[in-house]
């Protein structure tokens, strides 16, 4: 091995998180044979605008700072439309938030800028480690509000309070009007919460720290690791 060819092998030693994310964007959006060139550029874009009107300077009397944002793209669960990854993924990246693609074939990018939103507010939470807990709370009541206010309501699992994910009007869909994002405000999946439920009580409820839920017949041992935040399913109390 030459000297000029470990000098380029050599890691940057103080490269920061954001640097690593900005490289990381910068690769994505040079991608000419990638499908989500395009989406993840408008994103990063539309992050940066999000955070300015919409998040608060100060959360719980803490200060908040915006981070430069990951994204990834799988499909995953239909009933999940994004998740933000809590401390570090498997590549060792902070700040990822991912976007379900199955249902980009239905939503406009007013949508995919609400789940985008959504997931920042769970970003904010973490910078801000005002978190829940407790799996049961996995939406604080602060979050829901502040969602609520702006225009993109959820409850405490994450399915939004009505048939729409985009309430109109709405701050949020002025935003993305001013801003010629294109589409209308969108159908949102039901609230299947109560109904999911009712119909599980007689199996056992298992958790991960994303918050998923999956029920089980009480007679199986499950033993899985949830492929959203890659953490092992716990039997819920």
């Amino acid at each position: 091995m030459t000297r000029q060819t470990a000098e380029v092998l050599v890691v940057q030693p103080n490269i920061t998180d954001a640097e690593m994310n900005q490289s990381l964007g910068n690769f994505q959006d040079s991608l000419s044979d990638w499908h989500y060139s395009e989406i993840s550029k408008k994103m990063r874009q539309w992050s940066v605008s999000l955070w300015e009107c919409f998040i608060p300077r100060e959360w719980k009397y803490r200060p908040t700072s915006r981070p430069d944002f990951v994204f990834t793209f799988k499909e995953v669960h239909s009933r999940w439309l994004g998740h933000y990854h809590c401390n570090r993924n498997g590549y060792g990246n902070r700040f990822e938030i991912g976007i379900n693609p199955g249902y980009f074939h239905k939503h406009s990018e007013i949508q995919i800028a609400a789940i985008l939103l959504h997931e920042m507010f769970h970003a904010l939470e973490e910078i801000t480690d005002t978190a829940p807990s407790s799996v049961n709370n996995y939406h604080s009541s602060s979050m829901r509000k502040a969602l609520d206010a702006i225009g993109i309501p959820c409850n405490r699992w994450g399915a939004a309070k009505v048939e729409s994910l985009v309430v109109d009007p709405s701050p949020f869909l002025d935003w993305a009007q001013q801003n010629n994002l294109n589409g209308t405000r969108g159908c949102f999946e039901k609230d299947e919460t109560e109904t999911v439920i009712s119909k599980q009580k007689s199996r056992k409820c298992w958790h991960c720290k994303c918050g998923t839920r999956i029920y089980i017949a009480r007679s199986v041992y499950f033993d899985a690791t949830c492929n959203v935040c890659n953490s092992v399913f716990r039997q819920t109390a």
